[in-house]
C-alpha cells in the first residue's frame, strides 16, 4: 500500500500509529486475527526504528537482529548483506559507513527479521543512486506486505503497490498510474 498526501497530511504519524509508537486518539486498529499482535509490533519496531549500532561492525549489527530472533547462520546474514550491496563489509565498523550504506544496513537488518509487514517512511531519501537501486532491488524480492510513504515516484513504481491510501481524508483505492502525478506533486 502506498500512503500518499501532501506534506503535513499525517503520513508519518499514520505509520507511527500502526507501529504503536503513537496512541490512537479514536477508532480502532485491528490486525489479521491469525497473526500475533505483539510479535508483529515488535518486528515493525525493528523495521521502523532500525538504528545502526555505530560501535559494532556490520556483521555484529546483523547478528544483533539474528540473536533477537534466534535465526539461522552467518551465511544467511552474508546473503542478505549481498542483496543490499554490502558484500564484503562484514568486518567494517558501522561508524565508517556512508549515509547510504547505513540505510542499506538498516534495510538488511529489517529483511533478516522477515516480518509480515514492513512500514517504510521515505526509505530512499538522501540515498546515492547505487544505494537507492540496491534497496529497491532488495525490497522487490520481499514477500510480505509493505506500507510505503514516499515522494520518490520510482520507488513507488518499483514496489508495485496494490492499494493507495490518500491522506488527510483517509480515502482508499486500488493503485493506478493516475496516482503517479500526486506523488510528484507532494
Amino acid at each position: 500500500t502506498a500512503v500518499l498526501g501532501p506534506n503535513g497530511a499525517g503520513k508519518s504519524i499514520f505509520l507511527q500509529t500502526i507501529n504503536g509508537l503513537i496512541s490512537i486518539q479514536s477508532g480502532r486498529l485491528t490486525f489479521n486475527s491469525m497473526e500475533k499482535n505483539q510479535e508483529i509490533r515488535k518486528q515493525q519496531a525493528l523495521v521502523f526504528q532500525n538504528p545502526v549500532l555505530l560501535r559494532r561492525t556490520v556483521m555484529a549489527n546483523m547478528q544483533f537482529v539474528l540473536n533477537l530472533r534466534n535465526r539461522e547462520s552467518n551465511q544467511l546474514l552474508k546473503n542478505i548483506l549481498d542483496k543490499v550491496g554490502l558484500e564484503g563489509y562484514e568486518k567494517k565498523s558501522a561508524r565508517l559507513l556512508s549515509g547510504g550504506e547505513k540505510q542499506r544496513l538498516s534495510m538488511a537488518r529489517a529483511l533478516v527479521v522477515n516480518p509480515h509487514l514492513l512500514l517504510l517512511d521515505e526509505p530512499t531519501n538522501n540515498l546515492d543512486p547505487a544505494s537507492r537501486e540496491e534497496i529497491l532491488a532488495a525490497l522487490g524480492e520481499y514477500q510480505g506486505a509493505v506500507v510505503l510513504v514516499s515522494h520518490d515516484v520510482g520507488a513507488v513504481q518499483a514496489l508495485k503497490p496494490e492499494r493507495v491510501l490518500l491522506l488527510p481524508d483517509g480515502d482508499e483505492d486500488l493503485w493506478g498510474n493516475q496516482y503517479l502525478e500526486l506523488i510528484a506533486l507532494e
